[in-house]
């Protein structure tokens, strides 16, 4: 069975740098808001430079908090 993918409104979308552990690196910054509940989610992202699923950093509201995700370690081969 697949989840049901959420609704979003896009409130925000830009180039931007970002720094985290593993380093700074261009990215693709984009902020939404889930319709269904308000909750806000932030992402950073790279997929020609982060291979995989590009992700960089992402913050999203939880039913716990705030939780942040950030790269800690890439290397490029």
């Amino acid at each position: 069975q697949n989840p049901e993918k959420p609704d979003l409104e896009l409130i925000d979308m830009r180039h931007e740098k970002v720094t985290v552990p593993a380093g700074s690196f261009d990215s693709t910054y984009i902020k939404a808001k889930n319709k269904a509940d308000g909750k806000i989610t932030e992402q950073w992202a790279n997929p020609q430079e982060i291979t995989v699923v590009g992700m960089i950093k992402t913050s999203s509201e939880t039913q716990f908090g705030k939780m942040d995700v950030v790269l800690t370690s890439f290397q490029k081969k």
